[in-house]
């Protein structure tokens, strides 16, 4: 029955004849499921409902993503394409350029995801800006025309004509000249007087802007009509009828020149909001990564101290002649430190020296390696013997979990020795921290 009332079916002949009674209850019921629908679809723009502007994406740790099946994707791409003109009434909307990128026609589920794959199988759609690699290319553009905007104003101000082409072809005047030094020369104190209380910045102009302004009319002539062949090449303006477009974009400025200041205050304002939603990102994400260090250093801590009470502890006195890690004596006060010692050969046997400029490997026997744990328990001091000389590296263990991390296979100690880095960090959990 709910299925009849939505559709709007009546009935009446034949079987369901006797049902006839319901079509005036059908019809009323008919128009309430079409206002509750509208209603439904009345909401307010995404922008305004979510507060979303082109700032927003920088403040997104995740890019949105939607997971949809092939089914559904192809289906909604027809009906975007056959309700188009119900959807974006309006030509110049985002969505007509974005159909006509993808086409025509809606692809088939072998088009879109190849043979083989079934329709009901999901796709995760990635957030991503069509625009990528070409932003700054049209972002130059724009302020080129903005900038070139308000030169042509700066000219026709003081030189007039029939048109912009005869405007810049015409000589100019000393009293022309003047006119514009003496015009330039007002507008720079109303600037530094102009402070706008509703909105975040004042009118201060960039080092560049200022040049430009500053240049006399002649110059600033040849630097418009650089600028609209640039403009005109580019595809931004035409170059008809001695470029009536320019005029015709600083007459339209002119007239929307208080929606634009309050459209201005509106983004300064959402710009404002995502620069304190990135703030309080950061604080928030510097907070994490300190408890993170805290929390790592006590782990850390907890694991040395566990390590040193095990049953067979990995500590050798820094005096014992030995090669590896022994047992303390019984009755011997264990001291502070750990130390564990080795010489190359045993760990070029075991993978974790790979070679060492200037000594050959039948002479490892006589370099000797010794590792010591120190008062903080994620760094280690690292010392390198061959005959009475001596050097020491300290091994910070967060570092070498990151060089594990960004995928660094070997290092370099003392600037000769190459170290595999997983079995060092291997070695350094097994004696140091890994309880038994």
């Amino acid at each position: 029955m709910c299925y009849v009332v939505l559709m709007g079916f009546q009935f009446g002949g034949g079987d369901s004849q006797h049902l006839a009674c319901l079509n005036s209850y059908i019809k009323g019921s008919h128009e309430k499921f079409k206002q509750y629908f509208r209603k439904a679809c009345d909401v307010p723009d995404p922008e305004v409902h979510f507060n979303i502007n082109q700032y927003t994406e920088a403040a997104l740790v995740v890019k949105p993503r939607i997971s949809i099946s092939a089914d559904d994707l192809i289906n909604t791409h027809a009906k975007l394409l056959e309700y188009r003109a119900k959807i974006a009434p309006d030509s110049l909307d985002a969505i007509h350029e974005l159909l006509e990128d993808l086409g025509s026609a809606a692809p088939t589920v072998e088009e879109l995801m190849g043979s083989g794959v079934n329709k009901e199988d999901e796709i995760c759609l990635i957030l991503s800006s069509k625009h990528e690699g070409v932003e700054d290319a049209k972002s130059d553009l724009a302020s080129l025309l903005i900038s070139t905007k308000q030169l042509t104003i700066d000219i026709i101000r003081c030189q007039p004509g029939e048109n912009l082409t005869e405007v810049l072809d015409r000589e100019t005047s000393e009293d022309q000249e003047l006119q514009h030094r003496s015009m330039i020369s007002l507008q720079e104190q109303v600037d530094a007087r102009a402070v706008d209380k509703d909105a975040a910045v004042s009118r201060a102009k960039s080092v560049k802007e200022k040049s430009e302004r500053k240049m006399p009319l002649k110059d600033k002539k040849v630097k418009v009509k650089e600028d609209l062949s640039k403009l005109s090449g580019a595809g931004f303006i035409s170059s008809d009828s001695h470029y009536q477009a320019m005029m015709k974009l600083i007459a339209q400025d002119i007239r929307n020149q208080r929606r634009y200041r309050a459209a201005r205050r509106q983004d300064l304002q959402k710009l404002a909001d995502t620069k304190a939603n990135l703030q309080k990102k950061k604080l928030f994400f510097e907070s994490q990564i300190e408890y993170y260090n805290t929390y790592v250093k006590a782990c850390m801590a907890n694991m040395l101290a566990a390590g040193k009470r095990r049953s067979r502890s990995s500590y050798v006195s820094t005096s014992s002649p030995i090669e590896e890690d022994q047992k303390p004596k019984k009755g011997k006060k264990e001291p502070k430190h750990q130390t564990i010692k080795y010489t190359a050969a045993k760990l070029h046997e075991r993978g974790i020296v790979l070679e060492i400029d200037g000594i050959s490997p039948n002479q490892y026997k006589n370099v000797q390696f010794e590792i010591s744990t120190t008062v903080d328990p994620a760094v280690f001091q690292c010392t390198a013997k061959v005959l009475t000389v001596s050097e020491t590296h300290t091994l910070k263990l967060q570092e070498l979990l990151q060089l594990q991390y960004e995928g660094v296979a070997v290092m370099t100690l003392f600037d000769r020795a190459k170290i595999n880095v997983n079995l060092l960090i291997h070695l350094l959990n097994k004696k140091f921290y890994i309880t038994k």
